[in-house]
C-alpha cells in the first residue's frame, strides 16, 4: 500500500505527464500557418460578401456552420477555396491582358508598311481600288501614301525599310528633288492626320492625291531592283 506522500508524487507525476503534452504546450501561442489560412479565408469571405451584397444592405451573418467538421478538414477546404480564389483571379488578369494585347496587335494589323509590299507592289493598288469601290477614302488613301513609296523605292530615289520614318523618307526624297520632296512632307503630314490622328479623307482630298500619284508617271508594271 502506498502511504499519502507516495500517492501525491504518483499523482504529480501524472499530472506533469499530461502537461507534457503538445496539446498542453503554449496553448495561447496562434499556429503560424493556421493563423494564415484563417485571414486568407476572412478575406475571401469579406470579397464574396462584397459581390453578394453590393446594395450595402445591412450586414447578415452568412455561411456554413463546420464546427462538427475535424479541424483538418476545415483547413483543407479553406486551401482549395484560397486555391480557387487564386486560380480565378489569375484567369480574369490573363483575359484583360489577353484583351488589351490583342486590340493593339489587331490596330497593329490594320496599320501596313510599306516595306509589307515590297515583294508585290500590285497589291498596294489593288488595295486602294478596292477600298475606293467601298468608299472608303481614309484608308485608300493611307494605301495610296504607300503606292507613291513604292514607286519611289523601285526609281530608287528612297530605300524602303522597316525601321524608317516617314520624315526619313522625305529626306532621301530631298537629296533628289527639293520640289517633290515639299509635295511629299504635304502628303505626309495629311497621312500622318489620317493615320494617327483618325482624321477623315474626304473623295476630293483623294483624287488630289491620286492625280500626284498619277503626275509621276506610268510603269508598265512594278519591279523590285
Amino acid at each position: 500500500m502506498f502511504n499519502d506522500e507516495q500517492k501525491v508524487k504518483i499523482i504529480k507525476e501524472k499530472i506533469n505527464k499530461i502537461l507534457s503534452r503538445r496539446e498542453f504546450q503554449n496553448p495561447g501561442k496562434k499556429n503560424p500557418l493556421s493563423d494564415l489560412i484563417n485571414r486568407l479565408w476572412e478575406s475571401i469571405k469579406e470579397w464574396i460578401y462584397s459581390i453578394l451584397f453590393k446594395d450595402r444592405l445591412p450586414r447578415k451573418e452568412f455561411g456554413i456552420k463546420i464546427d462538427t467538421v475535424p479541424v483538418w478538414v476545415q483547413n483543407v477546404l479553406k486551401i482549395l477555396l484560397i486555391v480557387a480564389a487564386v486560380i480565378v483571379v489569375f484567369i480574369i488578369t490573363r483575359a484583360v491582358i489577353k484583351r488589351v494585347y490583342f486590340k493593339a496587335g489587331k490596330k497593329e494589323r490594320r496599320n501596313p508598311k510599306a516595306a509589307d509590299f515590297l515583294d508585290n507592289p500590285d497589291l498596294a493598288f489593288e488595295k486602294v481600288k478596292d477600298l475606293i469601290e467601298k468608299k472608303d477614302y481614309t484608308n485608300a488613301f493611307r494605301y495610296l501614301f504607300i503606292c507613291v513609296l513604292l514607286k519611289f523605292h523601285k526609281r530608287r530615289i528612297i530605300h524602303i525599310e522597316k525601321w524608317k520614318t516617314n520624315r526619313a523618307y522625305i529626306r532621301e526624297i530631298n537629296t533628289a528633288d527639293n520640289k517633290l520632296a515639299a509635295q511629299m512632307n504635304e502628303f505626309s503630314l495629311l497621312f500622318n492626320a489620317c493615320h494617327y490622328g483618325g482624321r477623315a479623307v474626304s473623295e476630293n482630298q483623294l483624287n488630289v492625291w491620286l492625280d500626284f500619284f498619277e503626275s509621276l508617271g506610268e510603269d508598265e508594271k512594278w519591279q523590285k531592283e
